[in-house]
């Protein structure tokens, strides 16, 4: 609610430099992977031929495979950061941009496995008529935090993230 929006954004008031700078760097490579797409290049150039959008080409599938590699390093990196970050601002301690961004690299293969089992997980819980997706959607909300903030390891986090969250009481109550 109110509380919470005032509280999210005075946390993103206090750290707006290293924040917005992480954000900004880990934007980069998507942006320049994006740009080396010759579809872009040619979407640019004002020209657009059959070579420029055959969805199948070699150098397309490459670039593409490249992007959502970069896309998902860059993401979980940004995400782990800016986690420990924002949890380190609300226990009243200081980190500047180099701590934040260690803690990312520290916490990377982790959240991005999470981030796999989850989309995995996620998929098949919409397929299922889509209240199932919803369930679980709550329960691992917090197992990003949970790894980067408790040091877990993949598996613990989404039990962890289920406690954390059916002992909101909010939640305990539907």
């Amino acid at each position: 609610s109110g509380r919470v929006m005032g509280g999210s954004l005075a946390v993103l008031g206090r750290n707006f430099v290293p924040f917005i700078v992480l954000s900004i760097i880990c934007a980069i490579p998507n942006i320049v992977v994006t740009a080396l797409n010759p579809a872009v290049q040619h979407l640019f150039s004002g020209r657009l031929d059959a070579t420029a959008m055959e969805p199948f080409s070699g150098d397309r599938l490459l670039l593409t495979a490249i992007g959502w590699l970069v896309s998902i390093l860059c993401y979980a990196l940004n995400q782990s950061a800016l986690v420990y970050g924002t949890v380190q601002d609300l226990q009243g301690r200081n980190v500047g941009l180099g701590a934040i961004v260690a803690r990312g690299f520290a916490s990377l293969l982790p959240v991005i496995g999470v981030a796999i089992l989850m989309t995995l997980g996620l998929m098949v819980g919409f397929l299922l008529v889509i209240v199932p997706g919803f369930i679980l959607l709550v329960m691992w909300w917090v197992t990003v935090p949970v790894i980067v903030v408790e040091h877990t390891d993949i598996t613990d986090a989404f039990g962890r993230s289920t406690t954390l969250m059916v002992s909101l009481p909010f939640l305990s109550t539907l």
